[in-house]
């Protein structure tokens, strides 16, 4: 009784060690996520500052993002001439109904609206389910403050970002997903053009 008692343990031993070996030689599951770049400008100047998606593929397609970038009220992504948030879509991402607002709803930019949310998606049925590429996907402008101190960084974070699989289920990407800063930098004086003098003929005396 003893010894089968000792074999069924050895067994037991014996699964787990294997159970255990292909845990860790299984490979790690692709991480989507979708990134907000950074940026570096003179005080005064917009630069643009894009955001990417990472890590979708054949087996893990994204169809559709919704992600949210926060900033400090006093220093807003920029505003378009229509007053939404300076935001384009990349033309290789075929989105049309791609739509961007700031948050909260009803704020004034510059005031109290801390994020600008974009939704990534396209309700025309040829397009609905067109996987979006890993790459750039849309790009937004910041405004940098003309009295912006050289070397102030201003965080653009990532409040929260949630991918769509062909098969309509949402997933929250946020923790996996980067955010990102535009850093004030000193600028490069103008190089001022010198005219060398061109030399004259000396008389010689006779």
């Amino acid at each position: 009784m003893g010894k089968m008692r000792m074999n069924f343990e050895t067994l037991r031993l014996t699964g787990l060690i294997v159970a255990l070996g292909t845990l860790i030689m299984a490979p790690a599951a692709h991480a989507i996520s979708v990134d907000i770049g950074s940026a570096q400008g003179v005080a005064g100047s917009t630069v643009s500052v894009d955001v990417s998606l990472a890590g979708a593929s054949d087996t893990e397609q994204v169809v559709a993002i919704v992600t949210q970038i926060g900033f400090d009220a006093a220093t807003p992504i920029a505003a378009g001439n229509d007053g939404k948030p300076d935001c384009s879509l990349n033309p290789s991402v075929t989105k049309d109904n791609t739509s961007y607002s700031y948050q909260p709803r009803n704020c004034t930019v510059g005031t109290d609206c801390t994020s600008v949310k974009a939704a990534v998606i396209s309700l025309n049925p040829a397009t609905a389910k067109t996987p979006i590429p890993n790459g750039v996907v849309i790009t937004c402008r910041f405004a940098i403050p003309a009295g912006a101190a050289t070397g102030t960084t201003f965080a653009l974070t990532n409040v929260k970002s949630t991918v769509t699989d062909p098969n309509n289920v949402d997933t929250d990407v946020t923790e996996g997903s980067q955010s990102g800063e535009v850093e004030v930098v000193e600028s490069t004086p103008t190089p001022t053009e010198t005219n060398t003098p061109v030399p004259t003929n000396t008389p010689v005396p006779t």
